[in-house]
């Protein structure tokens, strides 16, 4: 019988920005405040900068990925810091819910450190912005 892979889950993702700059995750905030920067193991960019929708709408994010000569087994897993804002699913839809920001983050993680619980995968995020309802 296969081992099931488990889903990580990170708990640090519904505090948002501010704590994903504080655990090293690879954002656009943290890459250009022009201070002192850690090494990454990888360069993890999202195909924009912000999102903007109405309730109601959808939209795709694309992640792309510079493994930096590293060559490990990895997937990537897409967050949303505030679901009641907007949704991702695991290709990168995003879908618009109700009014407000949320940070929508995608998440390297290395098949090698599934069932590791110090693990802490790198990322990259966005700011999703939804108007209407």
């Amino acid at each position: 019988m296969e081992k099931q892979k488990r889903r990580f889950m990170p708990a640090f993702v519904a505090a948002g920005l501010a704590f994903a700059s504080l655990l090293g995750c690879h954002t656009a905030a943290n890459a250009s405040d022009g201070g002192e920067h850690t090494w990454h193991k990888y360069d993890i960019n999202i195909n924009r900068e912000d999102l903007s929708l109405e309730a109601g709408e959808h939209d795709k994010l694309e992640v792309s990925v510079d493994e930096n000569g590293n060559c490990p087994d990895y997937h990537i897993e897409w967050k949303s810091a505030d679901e009641d804002v907007a949704v991702v699913d695991e290709n990168g839809i995003v879908t618009a819910v109700g009014r407000g920001k949320a940070l929508i983050c995608a998440y390297i993680i290395e098949d090698a450190y599934l069932d590791d619980p110090d693990y802490e995968p790198e990322c990259a995020c966005i700011n999703a912005t939804v108007s209407g309802k």
